[in-house]
């Protein structure tokens, strides 16, 4: 009646079959690519980056030939230093010109590091104590307070240095590693906050005053260029 059915040679239900397992594609886990996944992302990243700066390099250039009159503003109009003098307060470009002064002073010593995360890093933690100096006292606190914050916290660092810690590669031209997030904090020493990079020399007023605008913007562009 079909209890006693004699079980055939080609009745594979109870016959275990060593290769059907490795035939399975749900048998097995496929070989990890987690380095060449790591790898492709981190090009990219590079890309996209590099992309970016010579994008930025580029409208820097364009912006000091429209300033030196040896290009039209959008290729339309002609713009004379006068006419962009003419739309600003006296104080505000006395306190723009300052802004640059600084800057400029604090970025010329940076050209010296050499290329990669010191660099990297060093230009990072300048704008963030350039905005710090410049910005009001709401804002100042909660750049402190997010320094505080930054300091007592390293999980974007941990999560990073888990993410390249195996990345071939991950390294600058002088063999130091990059897979560290690139962290900017304010510091005090004594209760004052001491920057690290941003030069504020004292300058007096008359000094102010004979600091040309376009002559200050010149030097900034060319030296962020």
């Amino acid at each position: 009646m079909g209890f006693g059915k004699n079980k055939s040679s080609n009745d594979t239900t109870s016959q275990p079959n060593p290769s059907a397992a490795a035939q399975d594609p749900a048998s097995f886990a496929p070989p990890s690519n987690t380095n060449n996944a790591n790898s492709l992302v981190f090009n990219s990243r590079l890309e996209l980056i590099e992309y970016i700066i010579n994008k930025r390099v580029k409208n820097l250039d364009y912006i000091r030939r429209v300033h030196e009159g040896k290009a039209y503003w959008l290729n339309i109009v002609k713009v004379r230093p006068d006419d962009i003098i003419q739309f600003y307060h006296p104080e505000t470009l006395k306190k723009r010109v300052v802004q640059w002064f600084y800057l400029g002073v604090s970025i010329a010593p940076l050209l010296q590091l050499d290329n990669g995360y010191q660099f990297i890093r060093a230009c990072a933690q300048l704008i963030e104590e350039f905005e710090y100096h410049f910005a009001n006292m709401a804002v100042q606190g909660m750049k402190i307070l997010k320094s505080l914050t930054i300091s007592n916290n390293n999980e974007d660092e941990e999560e990073w240095s888990g993410q390249y810690s195996n990345l071939e590669g991950a390294k600058d031209e002088n063999g130091v590693s990059t897979s560290r997030a690139i962290k900017t904090s304010l510091s005090k020493v004594e209760g004052k906050i001491v920057y690290e990079y941003l030069r504020t020399p004292n300058i007096v007023c008359s000094f102010v005053l004979n600091l040309q605008i376009f002559f200050t913007v010149f030097l900034l562009y060319s030296l962020v260029s």
